[in-house]
């Protein structure tokens, strides 16, 4: 909805002003993360489940679009992920419905296809979100993010401080969130001072 992801989009023109890009689109994204390799990829996607012969998918789009562009399990490659495949990859936010489920294929979740596409840390779901839920929670990583940077802190120390302030404040969705990767990362800002999302 345009007020949940308006509400990423106003965090972000403040914390991270024109270091940021908004993809309607799977080509829209997979375009961004070859010209720019974001370090943190922010995703509200809709997670659907397989029918008619076809695998899962999650979907983006513009908000108020009825269907938007949807990316087919297995499909997902690095592409999707990092442009930079010498460097670390970046944190992804997977916070869609059941993104760290898995559905038909037990071997497979969307959390883990990312993870295996070169992503240090993904942070999914394990039951359904609401985008109402789902914005202030991204929010809530983007501000502690951006104080670790200037802290040198773990993200296994941003994960557990996400999911207290976020419970405290009502948000049961915070005991649906897991997270994939080495969670003793040490975040930091990069050698200019930069951070792309």
């Amino acid at each position: 909805k345009e007020l949940d992801v308006g509400s990423i989009r106003a965090l972000l023109e403040e914390t991270y002003q024109d270091r940021h890009t908004f993809a309607p689109s799977w080509e829209d994204w997979k375009s961004a993360i070859k010209t720019k390799s974001p370090k943190l990829l922010i995703l509200l996607p809709h997670h659907g489940e397989a029918s008619g012969g076809h695998t899962d998918f999650l979907e983006i789009g513009k908000p108020g679009e009825a269907s938007g562009s949807r990316l087919r399990a297995g499909n997902l490659n690095e592409e999707f992920v990092t442009g930079r495949p010498d460097e670390p990859g970046p944190i992804v936010l997977l916070l869609g419905c059941e993104t760290a489920q898995a559905g038909l294929l037990p071997f497979h979740t969307f959390a883990r296809d990312f993870l295996a596409n070169r992503a240090s840390v993904v942070v999914a779901t394990q039951s359904s979100v609401l985008g109402q839920h789902a914005a202030p929670v991204a929010n809530e990583f983007i501000r502690q993010l951006l104080a670790a940077s200037h802290a040198q802190t773990s993200f296994g120390r941003i994960m557990r401080d996400v999911r207290r302030r976020m419970f405290s404040a009502g948000y049961l969705m915070s005991l649906a969130l897991v997270s994939f990767g080495d969670s003793d990362w040490q975040l930091e800002k990069g050698p200019r001072g930069d951070n792309h999302v």
